[in-house]
Formats: C-alpha cells, structure tokens, sequence
C-alpha cells in the first residue's frame, strides 16, 4: 500500500490547506485566536514544529476546540506519529462543528490517510464514504477512494469512481488520468494511450499526461512517440518524477533516441540547465560515465550547485578517476556543508584508494552526525570488516541491526564476521534470518549467500538470478561481479573467473576492494586471476590518461569567489 499511501496523503495535504481560505455559506464561525491565527500562518510557511507549539497552547486555552485537534493531527501525521494523529483526528471528528463540511471532510480524510498507513483499508474506505456523505458534490474524496480502489487492483470501482467526478466536473484531468492509468496498468495500452490524448487535448501544458502516455507508448515498443513524450513532459515540468523515471529505466535503443532528442532541446536552449544533466544522467544509467562527465560539466558551468558535482564525482569514482572524485566531492561538501550524506561519498572514495583508515575516521564522524541512522553504523562496520577489525565491525553491525531489524544487510554483514571469528551457530543464525525476511528472494543479493553459507548452493544461484530479474535499473556489471563473489565461495573457480572478466569487462574499476574482498580468497591465487588483475591495472591506467584529456569548462575557484560574494550579498 506504500504508493497508494504516499498518493492519498498528498491529495489530503492539499485538501487540509485548502482549509485555511474555505469559508463557504453556512460555515460557522472559526477560532480567531492569537495562537489559532499563527499556527496557521505557520501550517502556510511549512514551519511544522512552531505551528505545532501554536496549536498546543490554543487547545490548552480551548479544550474542546475540534480545529486545533484537527491541526495536531495534520502535523502528527507528517512525523509518522500515526498512534496520536488518529487519536486527534478522531477527537476533532467528534468536537468540529457539524455545519463546518470542509473540516470535517478533511478530518476523516486525515483519519483515512492515517489507516492507511497503520494497512487498514477497510476503515480508511468506511472514513472516505462517510466524508463523501457529507458533501457529494467534493470530487477529491472520490479520488481517495479510486486511488485505494487502484491499489487493490479493482481496477472496475477505480473507473466508477473517477466516473463520478466527471460527471460532477466534465472537464477533470484528474479523472481522465485516473482512467487512462488503470488501462495501463491492465495492459490495455492503446485504450490508455486515448484518454491522454483527451487529457492532452483538455490541457496541452499537463506534463503527466504526456509522461503517463511516454509509459504506455514505452509498453508497445514505440519509442519515439515514448521518447517524445519523455521529452515533451520534462519541457514543460523539468522535475516531472515519472517522467524522470523512465528517462532512466528505459531500455538502451529508447534512450539512444532520448539522447538524440534532448542534445537537440540542449542546441535549443543552450543556457538551459536541465538537458545537459539529464543527458549526464542518462548516460551514466548506461555505465557510460566517460561521456557523461562533459555534460554534468556543462551543466555544472550553468549551475553551481552541489547535486551536479555530487554526480560528476561518481562518475569520476566509477572510472577509477579517485582523484578526481574526491575533488568533486570537497566541492560538494563546500556548496552544502549540511548535506552530511556527502561524508560517507568521500569514505568510499578513500576506501577505493586502499585508505581505510581515513575511511573508517570519516565515518567516525558520520555517525556522530547521524547517530540514530542505521547506515551509518553498517558503513563504518563494512569499512572495519575490510581491515580485518572483526570485533569493532560486530559492534557497529550489532547497533545497525537493533535500530533497523528487518533490513537484510546488517545480518549479512554480522554473519561474515561470526564466519571469520569461527562463531558458526550465530552466524547460522543470522543466515537463516535473511531468508525470514526475503522468502522470495526479491529484496537483495545477501539472500543468496545466505541461502550457500546454509548449504543451498543450487537455490543461492536461483536467489542471486530473481533478485537481478526485479531489479528495475539492471546493474549487470555489479551483478556479474557479485556472481563472481558467490562462485568463488561455491568453489566454482572457472565460472567466478568467467564472471569476474566479464565485470571488468563492464567497467569495473574498484581493484583494491576486487584484491581484497574476502569473498574473492577462493580465486586470489589462480594464475587466471593474478593476470586479469594486471591486465586491468594496466587499461585502468591507460583510461586514465583519457579520462585527464577531458577539460573542464568550469573554475572552480572563481566560482567559489563569486557564491561567497553572492551569499554575502543575501545576508545584507
């Protein structure tokens, strides 16, 4: 129910601030209060935590004020506080005026949001009814209830609903997308392809249309009617996230074309942002991080900002360019000191570089900055796994595991270090818990080698298979090195071999974590390795007096001079 979650909640906040200005005939008189007043003015500014406060202290002078329920649960509900909100949402149904519709509906719409997360549809269903009931004529509720509809695949109640709305608004993009979707998603794709023609027609500026209909196309292998689209969407909403999506998920002929279409818009619209970073990222969804770095420079020459050169790092670091990387990973952290996910880039790098030591240091740092995050904690175990500190790593993964028990790799990583330190019932143990949490081998590639440290080497195969199969972006060059891992524990030494070539091959270039890797041991000796190693050092190095031709367009002091003076400027 996760989308269907995240979809409904969104049309309930959209409904809940649409409560600040509704004051239709009849509605009764609403708290003017200094505390009442501000709350809501702060709801409008996103500033939760103060709106909050301001509600608090209003129900303290107002015990039975409903709004002031009603806006504690709205906050509630943003922090995941589901217990509480439903509790305020429930109190606020019970005080709010009965005249006053517009609360009221957004209270059990609030409620129903809050069910669906806690995975009671059947309430969350029985709430939208009743909020129905209370003004027929409100198409949102009717959305709700299609979108729960749609997630429960009842793809016929889904359409009666969003029939609805249309005929109380014609002209409903909402309904239309709705109905086209569900064509979609039963397959019938070129029934859906006419309702976003409608929709198209309805609103010729409506990116969802044309990046819904770039799916459906996409389904019937028309690419360039798909490409179009995906092109046609981002134009008119640079940040469209489903169009976004299959701009990266597309297969490679598609996004060869999308290539072609977007260099055309970037000749268009030289001084555009957008088409160089996309054409950046598409490329580097191909692994093709050599022709991407131009374009992320390009961009980056346009806009200074941390989220370009946090990509021109990676794609530097997929090179083996760790010089590079780590430059643009300092300038990163340079334009976004906050952003403190930017240090665990930076270990990674250094790890690349063979210096666990200052990998280990940084992420040191990390968790003090983030010491509730059971990342944080995996990370800095896995880096002290690799410098065969088994007892520390067993701490940091002990901590991972309690603050997030149904992840899959913090037992992954737990159990090899039991295996090194000759712990085999715990070790056992945690195997067999990954297998609890991935039955059908869908959620990670751990669950293979849990299934061949259990003595299931035929199903560990099976396992590692499934899990790249439902992988949407396809990592061939990550699993081929992963199968090389799994072979060699298995034993299978010309397969891991044949595997671990073909990742090279891919563009594999993290040679201190491939000479390392406790998972290689079974190969590390074989003639067969110890020559495809210096092979690739050998292509690495020669890539890498490529990868110094590539001249950037961007000074990076110069700009750094003039955001200086640019902030400085926004201070006075």
């Amino acid at each position: 129910m996760v989308k269907k979650m995240r979809k409904i909640f969104c049309v309930m906040l959209t409904f809940a601030l649409s409560l600040t200005y509704s004051y239709g005939k009849g509605t009764p008189k609403r708290p003017n209060s200094f505390n009442f007043n501000k709350g809501i003015e702060c709801i409008e500014q996103q500033d939760y935590k103060n709106a909050y406060d301001y509600f608090y202290n209003e129900l303290k002078d107002n015990p039975k004020s409903g709004y002031a329920q009603y806006w504690l649960g709205y906050i509630r509900m943003l922090y995941s506080e589901y217990g509480r909100s439903l509790d305020a949402f429930s109190e606020a149904i019970s005080l709010l005026p009965s005249k006053d519709t517009p609360y009221l509906q957004s209270a059990y719409s609030g409620r129903a949001s809050v069910y669906l997360n806690l995975g009671d549809t059947a309430k969350a269903l029985s709430d939208i009814s009743t909020g129905i009931k209370l003004d027929p004529s409100n198409v949102v509720m009717y959305s709700d209830r299609a979108e729960i509809y749609f997630e429960l695949e009842k793809y016929s109640l889904a359409d009666a609903e969003y029939q609805k709305i249309i005929k109380i608004n014609p002209g409903s993009l909402t309904a239309y997308m709705g109905l086209g979707r569900n064509l979609k998603e039963q397959g019938k794709y070129e029934e859906a392809i006419k309702k976003f023609d409608y929709v198209v027609s309805l609103d010729p500026e409506y990116p969802d249309a044309y990046a819904f209909r770039a799916d459906a196309y996409n389904e019937l292998k028309k690419y360039d009617e798909a490409t179009t689209d995906v092109v046609t969407a981002l134009k008119i909403q640079a940040d469209q996230r489903k169009a976004l999506r299959l701009m990266l998920y597309f297969d490679k002929e598609p996004k060869e074309l999308l290539l072609t279409k977007m260099k055309a818009q970037m000749i268009i619209t030289p001084d555009t942002v957008t088409w160089p970073y996309y054409i950046g990222e598409v490329y580097e969804s191909m692994d093709n991080y050599k022709d991407a770095i131009p374009y992320y420079d390009k961009a980056l020459s346009i806009e200074f900002v941390p989220s370009i050169s946090r990509r021109l790092s990676y794609s530097y670091r997929q090179l083996g360019a760790y010089d590079d990387a780590m430059k643009y990973i300092d300038l990163t952290i340079k334009l976004d000191s906050t952003e403190y996910d930017e240090l665990t880039s930076k270990a990674d790098i250094y790890a690349c570089k063979g210096d666990l030591k200052s990998a280990i240091s940084l992420m040191d740092e990390y968790v003090k900055k983030r010491p509730d995050y059971n990342f944080a904690y995996r990370k800095r175990g896995v880096f002290k796994m690799e410098n065969k500190q088994f007892e520390d790593a067993l701490e940091d993964f002990d901590m991972a595991i309690t603050l997030a028990p149904k992840v899959i790799q913090g037992y992954n990583c737990r159990a090899r270090v039991y295996e090194k330190l000759g712990k085999k019932d715990k070790a056992e143990a945690d195997f067999k818990k990954i297998i609890e949490l991935d039955p059908e081998y869908k959620k990670s590639y751990s669950t293979a080698f849990a299934l061949q440290f259990l003595g299931k080497t035929a199903e560990a195969e099976k396992a590692m298979n499934e899990y790249y199969q439902n992988l949407k972006m396809k990592e061939e060059k990550s699993f081929c090195y992963n199968m090389a891992c799994l072979y060699s524990i298995m034993g299978k030494t010309k397969e891991a071999i044949d595997n671990l070539r073909k990742a090279l091959e891919l563009g594999w270039r993290d040679l201190y974590h491939l000479e390392t890797d406790m998972d290689l041991d079974n190969i590390r000796a074989l003639p067969e390795f110890k020559s495809l190693l210096q092979e690739y050092k050998g292509k690495l190095q020669e890539e890498l007096k490529e990868i110094k031709n590539i001249k950037s367009n961007v000074n990076i002091e110069e700009k750094l001079k003039m955001k200086d003076v640019e902030m400085k400027n926004n201070e006075l």
